[in-house]
């Protein structure tokens, strides 16, 4: 009954210790988001130098450059990691956002923060992780379509090639083999121009 009623004890002991852990974590990743959204839209850096970190799974990708990972962070008696991300975003055409914008490509008028914060519980590496979607508050809402087709003086379908608009470069579509295009644009009325790869 003894060794019964111990190893109940350090079960429970354990569980509040991984609780205790987990809300820590999920305090320190709030707070650095916070001072994040602090800083002004065009004041946040996008992560130009990633690095992935392996030890949890999904692996996850973090800032080595503007935002360098701070590997010691002490709170109740336990060391944490926190690593950092910002990478653009983009809307697409069903209103979904698209989370694979280069950092190259023009602004999108968003960005996405990630914080990510680790620890070791008994050998195991554990993570809490904290998104926050950051908007231009210049931005206008992609609420209109720009779509058509491209064909040649023969009426056969172009494919690949890029259809832009004049008054912002940022907004572009690229026809497929049918000649089709479609892109997202704030209702308005534009000039389109078209390219095709050198």
């Amino acid at each position: 009954a003894l060794i019964s009623l111990m190893t109940t004890f350090q079960h429970i002991s354990r569980s509040v210790q991984s609780s205790k852990s987990k809300t820590l974590a999920t305090n320190l990743a709030q707070e650095r988001v916070e001072s994040l959204k602090n800083i002004s839209y065009y004041r946040l850096m996008v992560t130009t130098s990633p690095a992935t970190d392996s030890r949890v799974s999904p692996n996850f990708l973090y800032d080595t450059g503007f935002y360098a990972p701070e590997t010691e962070v002490p709170a109740g008696g336990i060391l944490f990691e926190r690593k950092i991300y910002v990478h653009k975003v983009a809307e697409k055409l069903d209103g979904d956002l698209d989370d694979t914008v280069p950092w190259q490509n023009p602004d999108t008028g968003l960005k996405e923060i990630h914080v990510h914060v680790l620890w070791k519980d008994r050998g195991e590496w554990k993570q809490v992780v904290m998104r926050n979607l950051r908007e231009n508050p210049d931005r206008i809402p992609e609420n209109g379509k720009i779509e058509g087709n491209v064909q040649d003086a023969a009426t056969n379908p172009l494919n690949k090639v890029v259809v832009r608009v004049v008054e912002n470069s940022s907004w572009y579509g690229i026809t497929d083999i049918n000649g089709d295009y479609s892109f997202r644009v704030a209702k308005g009325s534009y000039t389109v121009r078209t390219s095709t790869p050198a």
